[in-house]
């Protein structure tokens, strides 16, 4: 089952053409936030669940969304070691996702 799932997530990405730019729609939301790093240096990103209703937000736009998050995250951790900024307390590239 997790072979599927990876299988489908390459395949998806194949798809969208790489990074995800975040819809205009999820911006308006502002269902999302990443107002800070941890003591780790981890990004910590906000789920603001609350700003996102049923019904009202397609679940498309909300994995386009989300994923597009989380890509900026990534793009965050790329720059910081090619800066030569990586923090040895994250040698993984965590970060920490707070669902409000």
């Amino acid at each position: 089952r997790a072979v599927r799932h990876v299988k489908d997530y390459l395949m998806w990405r194949r798809e969208h053409g790489g990074s995800i730019q975040a819809p205009t729609a999820w911006l308006d939301a502002a269902a999302v936030v990443m107002p800070f790093v941890d003591r780790l240096g981890r990004p910590v990103v906000i789920l603001r669940v609350r700003h996102i209703f049923p019904g009202a937000v397609p679940i498309d736009l909300f994995e386009q969304g989300f994923c597009a998050t989380l890509d900026a995250v990534i793009g965050h951790t790329l720059a910081q070691r090619s800066r030569g900024d990586a923090l040895e307390g994250n040698q993984l590239d965590q970060y920490v996702c707070w669902i409000d």
